[in-house]
Formats: structure tokens, C-alpha cells, sequence
């Protein structure tokens, strides 16, 4: 029990954005008061106020429900990646902050790995490096946690016409926020 309280989380719930409204930006809906620290055995880092996601916003996460560049924002704040401001595209550029856990440093130094890709183009050649970083991101949830989208959130699967890499991939994000959230005592 982490004893910490309501007031100590900024919650992330499914009716405070929609689509149409925030396309790459999710940011406006939490604010931590300083960068991120890491903490000893837990992943990425920890904020202050703690960011938690809530369980309808996981599910519309793993139904698509949720843009693919707002599920990469999440995953890289709370691994440690700092926003740097627009690229050339215009959105912002993500690269490794001073308390990035050092195996993601190593694997990724310089800019955060996109663990979305496209939602429909899965050229070997193209989609190899995305595939790369979710392969990094399951291998980083311990085996106890494996199965926190089923044990926590009742997620049945999906039916083998449902399957898809991008379904797989925001299910594996889904999983591991959930990883994060209770290792960092967010969640029971």
C-alpha cells in the first residue's frame, strides 16, 4: 500500500479529451510540478502529481479509440523522454531526459522509438523499428505483470479476424502502463 490518496494522482479519464480535439497533444490534461525521477525497481520515472490513467481510457486505448501519437506521448513521459519542442513536421520532438532508465538510453539515445507505427501500412522495412521497440517494451514488464490487461481490466482478447499490429501494439502499451501504474504504487 503506497498510502498515497486521490489528491495525489492526476487522472487521465476518458471524458476529458475527444478525438476531434486533441490529435497529438494530451498534455493540456495533466501537469507534473518538475521533470520526472527515477525510482529504485520501478519503470521509467515517477511524477509529482503521480500520472495515472484510468481503466476506461486503457480500454478505448486497446479498442483504437485513441490517436496512436497521444499513446506514444504517454509511454515516452512515463519512460523518462522529454519533450523538446516542434520538428520540422511540427510536432514535437521527444529525446531521452536526464533520468531515462539507462537500458532505454542505450537502446534509443538520441529520440524516443515510436511504439505505434501506422495503423495500416506494415512494410518489413518500414515497420521493423517500431516492431523493435514494443518487442523492447514486453520484454520489460516482468512476468508477474504479463498479465495485468486480462487480471486487472477483464480484456478477453480479440477474436483471431479482430488481430492486427496496431491492436497488439496499444495492447501491449495498454499492459504495460498498467506495469507502470502498479509498480509505482498507482494502482493496487
Amino acid at each position: 500500500e503506497s498510502g498515497a490518496t486521490d489528491d495525489d494522482f492526476a487522472a487521465l479519464a476518458d471524458d476529458d479529451w475527444s478525438l476531434p480535439t486533441v490529435q497529438s497533444s494530451w498534455r493540456g490534461l495533466w501537469t507534473p510540478d518538475g521533470p520526472g525521477k527515477r525510482v529504485e525497481g520501478c519503470p521509467g520515472v515517477r511524477f509529482t502529481p503521480q500520472l495515472r490513467v484510468d481503466d476506461a481510457l486503457l480500454m478505448e486505448i486497446v479498442e483504437q479509440d485513441t490517436p496512436e501519437r497521444w499513446i506514444n506521448e504517454i509511454l515516452w513521459t512515463m519512460l523518462g523522454y522529454e519533450e523538446q519542442g516542434p520538428g520540422e513536421d511540427g510536432l514535437p520532438v521527444w529525446t531521452a531526459g536526464p533520468e531515462l532508465p539507462e537500458e532505454w538510453r542505450a537502446a534509443y539515445p538520441s529520440a524516443a522509438p515510436d511504439f505505434m507505427g501506422s495503423r495500416d501500412c506494415f512494410v518489413p522495412a518500414q515497420d521493423r523499428p517500431v516492431k523493435k521497440a514494443v518487442q523492447t517494451l514486453t520484454r520489460s514488464i516482468p512476468p508477474e505483470h504479463k498479465q495485468l490487461l486480462k487480471e486487472d481490466l477483464g480484456f478477453k482478447g480479440f477474436k483471431a479476424e479482430q488481430l492486427s499490429p496496431n491492436r497488439t501494439r496499444r495492447a501491449t502499451a495498454v499492459n504495460w502502463m498498467l506495469h507502470y501504474m502498479k509498480s509505482h504504487g498507482i494502482r493496487p
